[in-house]
């Protein structure tokens, strides 16, 4: 009897033992798993999926907590991987989550996944452990009414934007980046892009990239702007030549020609025949015969250089605006090319302060005659800077300069906002019927110089497969607004932002603006004709009156 009972005591023992080494075994490890996607949902939603179990029980599921930009950052939310999937089972995952606004801002976020095991073993970081990078991308649209342009064939333009990144180039501060041109070609790369950015150059003349906002080397070649080259097959992600500009100060390169000597900045481009011809501001010393030591007194002049390929740039050593006093500034060009005139806007500075926009109209693209400036009216004062888009430039009855100017806001805010000419003298500033052109993100932010990519020519490139409907980029300088010393926040702390914009061309011949003209249109004009005065139905050309005229245009446009 006391063997059998010392024989059972011995046997439960080990069977007591192997229970507790296993239970000891089983529950020994961290959830695993990985986050496979962050899709975003809406302008302030994103879709995270992936799996997530417990190697110690895989019949159960676990909890997953959800974080944007780690631990330290904003909890998101929980959920329950129990999901259906061909490679893991019931471990699958995905779920919807708000983003708060202050991630909403154009810049790059991580999200983290946290597995909770079910048993109290330590919560492990799902794959990638670093995080799951994503940028939101917010959007705005908006119709913006034209009548008041008297534009027989444009009455209404749909906007749609995008807002995808507040520093698409840019080095470290202190070095900025700011004014640009942007190129819409045919051929890859598609766009091209030359900005103006300031740097500090290093012995081999090269932008030296700041450590902590200070530069690691001695100044090699002076603290100053310069202009740089840009590419993209896309618009959206840049491939910048950051380090070494395509156009230097004069004083870099032993230029003779004494306006040279000093920044160059705000650059636009057309091109005439087989040659880009680049205008930029550059400042200048306003008796243009004095060197650096003794010069006090500086004003701005505009300048060009001459490229075959937008990256070698041939100076002119000239100035191209003449008969200028001396003691008067002409700033921030702006050209566009018309016919076989090229139309050059800038600001006007005299020894009383800024007098307004204007504009100088010449056949010969190096010589521009001061003493015929005309002045602009309307609000083109919210168009300093910017890249004027043209559609329908070979149609003087409906042509149309298009800029993304800005208006202020709050404080020192400065929003976005689309300005608009059909003569390029008076312009119009329009905010949509809505205002909603622009996404709520870039209007909370601090904006200056922005610009919309366009051919050679600044003309928007219409899309072959849709009708009335143009597809670009744009960019803008984004600053933070915060002074510097004595003088208010400016583009001395902006990077190269940059998102999408396109422009559908509202058919006036759509009567009912239904998306297209066909026989409800037809009955609304023949009801109609004849008919005289302001704002009727079936008035397309805006002459006052229901005619023959109009009644052609919609049988022209029937079925579009």
């Amino acid at each position: 009897m006391k063997k059998n009972l010392k024989l059972f005591t011995t046997i439960l023992f080990v069977i007591l033992s192997f229970q507790i080494a296993a239970k000891t075994t089983v529950h020994a490890a961290s959830p695993v798993g990985f986050i496979d996607a962050v899709t975003q949902v809406s302008d302030n939603t994103i879709k995270v999926s992936g799996w997530a179990e417990d190697p110690d029980d895989l019949n159960l599921p676990i909890r997953v907590h959800i974080y944007i930009d780690g631990t330290s950052g904003t909890p998101l939310g929980a959920l329950t991987a129990d999901l259906a999937r061909s490679d893991v089972g019931e471990h699958g995952f995905e779920q919807t989550f708000t983003v708060p606004s202050t991630y909403i801002d154009g810049q790059p976020h991580a999200i983290y996944a946290f597995g909770i095991d079910n048993n109290g073993d330590p919560t492990s970081i799902l794959n990638p452990t670093t995080g799951f990078a994503f940028q939101m991308v917010t959007s705005g649209q908006d119709t913006v009414d034209l009548t008041e342009l008297n534009l027989p064939l444009l009455k209404s333009i749909t906007v749609k934007t995008t807002y995808n990144n507040s520093n698409a180039i840019g080095l470290p501060a202190p070095n900025y980046e700011y004014s640009a041109h942007i190129i819409k070609e045919t051929n890859s790369p598609y766009y091209k892009m030359i900005y103006g950015g300031r740097c500090y150059l290093d012995n081999n003349k090269k932008c030296q990239i700041p450590v902590n906002g200070s530069w690691p080397q001695p100044n090699g070649g002076g603290d100053g702007d310069h202009l740089k080259y840009a590419q993209s097959s896309d618009g959206i992600i840049w491939n910048a030549q950051e380090l070494t500009p395509v156009v230097y100060q004069g004083q870099e390169e032993s230029n003779p020609f004494v306006p040279e000597k000093q920044n160059r900045m705000d650059p636009t481009i057309i091109k005439w025949g087989n040659l880009y011809y680049m205008y930029y501001q550059l400042q200048i010393d306003a008796s243009n015969g004095c060197t650096d030591a003794t010069c006090d007194s500086f004003t701005d002049s505009i300048t060009y250089v001459t490229s075959p390929d937008l990256k070698a740039w041939t100076k002119s050593n000239r100035l191209i605006v003449l008969n200028k006093p001396k003691t008067e500034a002409v700033v921030h060009p702006k050209a566009v090319k018309i016919g076989n005139e090229v139309w050059l806007y800038f600001g006007w500075i005299d020894t009383t302060g800024w007098k307004g926009i204007y504009l100088i109209k010449s056949t010969d693209p190096t010589n521009f005659d001061f003493s015929k400036k005309i002045g602009t009216t309307g609000d083109s004062g919210n168009i300093d800077g910017s890249q004027h888009a043209l559609l329908f430039s070979n149609d003087p009855a409906n042509r149309l300069q298009i800029v993304v100017g800005y208006r202020h806001g709050a404080g020192r805010a400065r929003i976005p906002t689309l300005v608009f000419s059909h003569d390029g003298i008076n312009w119009v500033m329009k905010t949509g019927n809505n205002n909603q052109v622009f996404p709520t993100a870039l209007n909370n932010t601090f904006n200056i110089f922005c610009n919309i990519a366009t051919d050679e020519n600044s003309n928007l490139t219409p899309n072959p497969s849709q009708d009335n409907h143009y597809d670009s980029t744009y960019s803008c300088a984004t600053f933070n607004g915060v002074s510097r010393d004595s003088s208010p926040g400016n583009v001395w702390d902006s990077d190269l932002s940059i998102g999408t914009i396109s422009f559908t061309i509202i058919n006036p011949a759509d009567l009912n603006a239904d998306g297209k003209v066909d026989i409800f249109d037809y009955n609304l004009l023949v009801g109609n004709f004849g008919k005289t005065g302001s704002n009727i139905v079936g008035d397309i050309d805006n002459n006052g009156k229901v005619d023959i005229f109009d009644y052609n245009i919609l049988v022209g446009n029937f079925g579009k």
